[in-house]
């Protein structure tokens, strides 16, 4: 479950590294996250309706939700769609995310 990975991390986090993958029969999204706590990457599958914006280095998320839309009758391609709510940077939904820990 994505909410176990979050539970105690702080909501702001900075983006080390974001590539943009297709070695898989989908494109994929990789994040690679520090929270100032943790360093997580995040790889989105079948990503699609990629947005972005304000594009800055460092590339800062503040407001990161996922939100799940799986049995509500979505296509599999948007069972989740990932937004940054405060500042409207980054925006795009996938079908699936696997999430990894790494030591900081």
């Amino acid at each position: 479950m994505i909410e176990k990975h979050f539970e105690n991390s702080p909501s702001n986090f900075e983006v080390l590294e974001f590539i943009l993958d297709n070695n898989w029969d989908e494109p994929c999204l990789n994040m690679r996250i520090w929270d100032y706590k943790n360093i997580r990457v995040l790889k989105f599958i079948n990503i699609s309706c990629l947005n972005i914006s304000n594009f800055s280095y460092p590339f800062q998320i503040t407001g990161f939700e996922i939100l799940n839309n799986n049995g509500r009758g979505w296509e599999k391609s948007h069972s989740y769609y990932i937004r940054d709510f405060e500042e409207d940077k980054i925006s795009f939904y996938c079908e699936d995310i696997l999430i990894d820990n790494e030591q900081a």
